[in-house]
């Protein structure tokens, strides 16, 4: 996952370049994940790969915003990611269904 952000001046909402920050990742509250940047140019992204079981409220947070103590955070939910085989089997479900009801549809119509 991309988290994608600009550090911007709260009054004029340009970005505020040379930005240092803590991204923190905290889920159940543990923390799982926690790096320090310099946003260059006011914007930057961090990657981070959430394992299968790490699904659920999560908790983003900046800390130490430009190096003045200031934080922000933010909560979203971690939906787990259908896998190649649930993508399969939800095809050929799909598949199958489509068939049964043409061929119902031409029984239908051959009786008629």
């Amino acid at each position: 996952t991309n988290f994608v952000f600009t550090i911007r001046d709260g009054k004029t909402g340009e970005p505020l370049r040379n930005s240092d920050y803590t991204f923190v990742i905290i889920q159940n509250g543990k923390e799982i994940h926690r790096v320090t940047g310099t946003a260059q140019v006011g914007g930057e992204f961090e990657r981070y790969e959430f394992a299968e079981d790490q699904t659920g409220p999560t908790i983003i947070r900046f800390e130490n915003i430009r190096n003045t103590g200031q934080e922000t955070e933010f909560g979203i939910v971690i939906a787990p990611e259908f896998g190649v085989i649930a993508i399969v089997i939800l095809f050929s479900a799909l598949f199958v269904v489509v068939l049964a009801s043409k061929n119902c549809l031409s029984k239908n119509l051959i009786s008629n």
